[in-house]
């Protein structure tokens, strides 16, 4: 029983820690991304998260101010191995309905979830 209770212990110390690389990963992908574009008008960065119970997805997209998906990578995995991958089928696409719509057909899984969240929100009028 001893040993159960610190094996649970040590599994949760060792989430804790790799938590905190993944965390610092992220952190930096972005800064590189921000520091790219920082003295260029016209561009937005968003980021969008889709998860389930034991998974998640991690979606960050640079756009123009036409709305055109200049540079997209997703974020998935469960150890902290996992690296963000460029987003090809969304490089260049226009944000539109049309583009919406096309996502919405595709095979349900988190990383249609993640980009249709985006595009939703993204088609939300600013008010």
């Amino acid at each position: 029983m001893q040993g159960i209770v610190v094996l649970g212990t040590l599994i949760v110390v060792l989430q804790g820690i790799f938590s905190l690389f993944q965390i610092r990963y992220y952190q930096r992908f972005v800064k590189q991304l921000v520091q790219r574009y920082k003295n260029k008008s016209g561009y937005q960065l968003n980021t969008e998260v889709a998860k389930n119970w034991y998974s998640s997805v991690v979606l960050v997209v640079v756009t123009n101010t036409q709305g055109r998906i200049i540079e997209a990578y997703t974020y998935s995995g469960l150890t902290i191995f996992s690296r963000f991958t460029s987003c090809e089928a969304l490089v260049g696409e226009q944000t539109s309905q049309e583009l919406l719509k096309e996502w919405q057909v595709k095979k349900s899984c988190l990383h249609q979830k993640v980009i249709l969240s985006f595009l939703d929100k993204k088609m939300k009028p600013i008010t």
